[in-house]
């Protein structure tokens, strides 16, 4: 049985190296391997490695993060085992629209870690929490900067201030979501219309079951520093 998991674990990662290099294929097919070759050629040397490190350096640190949050739900897992989910995780997320792909990374945890759809789901919440607040907080520093600059106008102001609205109405969902288990019930409850067709009700029912999962390790993250 234990070499039946390590073929597989080793299968597992062959897979997601093949993966990786079909969509880093595809992706460089679609820039222009020239195009990029000639933008390398034309950079200094110093900036090439020190940007590569600077994001190296990134990904590590938010794959630690994201370590950190799952091992504070008492999950034993080690950081080696974890890092490279956290790769494909990247990945989706910087191929899909606004970082979607993320959604599937629960999913990506549950099927080969073993971790819990609800818990999973609770560390992306809470990730995307405190970068949107981080963000929040930059994003207006910034306008406050460009507007002392003089650099204004009508529409500059309008499209400053929509922004403001949807951050701030964003940020209220997750704060919902996050805080209050009874209003997102209630939230959900408006698609129970849609439970008379079967496979909007097992969605609807797994939506069900892992929410108590997400909210128990809500709970965990409490005493946590």
């Amino acid at each position: 049985m234990v070499k039946n998991r390590f073929n597989s674990t080793k299968l597992i990662k062959l897979f997601l190296f093949i993966l990786g290099i079909l969509l880093l294929y595809f992706l460089i097919r679609r820039v222009g391997f020239q195009e990029i070759i000639r933008i390398i050629l034309k950079a200094e040397i110093n900036f090439l490695i020190l940007g590569f490190l600077t994001y190296l350096l990134l990904i590590l640190t938010r794959a630690f993060k994201w370590f950190l949050l799952i091992r504070a739900t008492e999950n034993k897992i080690k950081y080696k085992e974890f890092l490279p989910f956290y790769f494909v995780n990247c990945l989706i997320g910087n191929i899909t629209p606004i970082k979607s792909g993320e959604t599937a990374t629960p999913l990506i945890l549950k099927k080969y870690l073993k971790i819990p759809v609800g818990q999973g789901f609770c560390v992306v919440v809470l990730d995307r929490f405190f970068e949107l607040i981080i963000f929040i907080i930059i994003f207006i520093l910034a306008m406050f900067y460009i507007i002392n600059t003089g650099v204004t106008s009508d529409l500059f102001l309008s499209v400053f201030q929509w922004i403001i609205i949807g951050l701030f109405l964003l940020i209220s969902i997750l704060i919902i979501v996050i805080v209050s288990k009874k209003t997102f019930l209630k939230i959900l409850g408006i698609f129970n219309f849609f439970k008379r067709f079967s496979l909007i009700k097992r969605v609807l029912e797994f939506i069900e079951k892992e929410l108590q999962t997400f909210y128990d390790s809500l709970s965990m993250f409490k005493n946590k520093r």
